[in-house]
């Protein structure tokens, strides 16, 4: 990554700039072949939606070259630059080429773009767009770009919902039908937050599951009212796992999350048909000492299962 000149406010000399630009063919380049440093720097994460699979992000692309017949001799400026459309409209600039779902450069107000040009002949093309990525997973994914918050610190830049776990860049040669190309890859991973899944949705569910467990301690006089907890924990875990499928889109990530759901929801279930058949025997058969046993089987074997059945779980995720 080269280091950029300040593209700080500066008047330009445009009687210079014409000059200078007489007799020069914007349709041929200076020299074959051509040396271009690129670099790229994000400035806003603009939007993530997770259910459609996609994100957008604003960045400032900069490209860098030499060009002979643009050099220029002066004691007053050291540089010229424009933002005029139609100027940097007459100087040769590289094919650059994106590969996202969708590129769309900044014109509102004004053309979003800036050329500064060295005594020397060194050029640097800046231009604001936009990103747009399909197809990241609702866990982690891969998409070219550098993130580099330039108006805002750590703090202000940062997503409650996803994260940026690594960055790197590499060079690679692209081999197509036409021809070898060289081609920057800057990569990062955007990946989620799990903090809000395991407040939004883990947690209330263990606690149902927690509840469930505790009314097989109540009497059994109050079966009754142990019913009537049951289905009003039945109707929560539902709300959170069909608010859990809204806002994921299917994957293998939100797929295991529906197993742990309805996982769950099958325990407290279970609770609530224990409850229902200590009521048949104990109410209609008169069979107190199946109903005791049931009883001491089922305060065994809920917290032992619900526990395997985690372990399992986590390793999977895991693995």
């Amino acid at each position: 990554m080269c280091r950029l000149p300040d593209l700080g406010e500066a008047d330009i000399d445009m009687a210079l700039l014409n000059r200078t630009l007489w007799g020069y063919d914007k349709n041929s380049p200076p020299t074959l072949p051509m040396k271009v440093e690129v670099s790229v720097y994000n400035t806003l994460v603009t939007d993530i939606d997770p259910v459609n699979q996609k994100v957008t992000l604003d960045v400032y692309f900069r490209g860098h070259w030499e060009d002979a017949r643009l050099k220029f001799s002066s004691s007053a400026m050291k540089e010229m630059r424009t933002s005029d459309g139609k100027t940097i409209a007459r100087i040769w600039r590289p094919d650059f080429f994106f590969q996202s779902l969708e590129t769309r450069p900044h014109t509102f107000p004004t053309d979003n773009q800036h050329i500064l040009i060295g005594q020397d002949g060194s050029i640097t093309f800046s231009r604001r767009v936009s990103h747009a990525w399909k197809k990241v997973s609702s866990t982690e994914d891969t998409i070219q770009l550098r993130p580099r918050g330039v108006a805002f610190n750590d703090e202000g830049v940062r997503n409650q919902e996803f994260r940026l776990p690594l960055v790197s860049m590499s060079h690679k040669i692209l081999e197509t039908g036409t021809g070898r190309y060289s081609l920057v890859s800057v990569d990062y991973k955007l990946a989620r937050n799990p903090h809000r899944y395991i407040l939004g949705s883990f947690v209330p569910v263990y606690l149902a599951v927690l509840v469930a467990y505790l009314t097989m301690w109540i009497q059994k006089s109050s079966l009754s009212a142990r019913m009537l907890l049951l289905g009003m924990l039945l109707l929560a875990v539902m709300v959170v796992a069909q608010s859990a499928q809204n806002n994921m889109h299917k994957t293998p990530a939100s797929t295991a999350m529906d197993w742990k759901l309805w996982i769950s929801f099958s325990f407290i279930l279970g609770a609530l048909v224990e409850c229902v058949a200590m009521e048949y025997f104990e109410g209609t058969k008169g069979m107190p000492g199946v109903t005791s046993r049931m009883e001491t089987i089922s305060r065994l074997a809920y917290p032992i299962l619900y526990v395997l059945f985690l372990i399992i779980y986590w390793i999977s995720c895991a693995a």
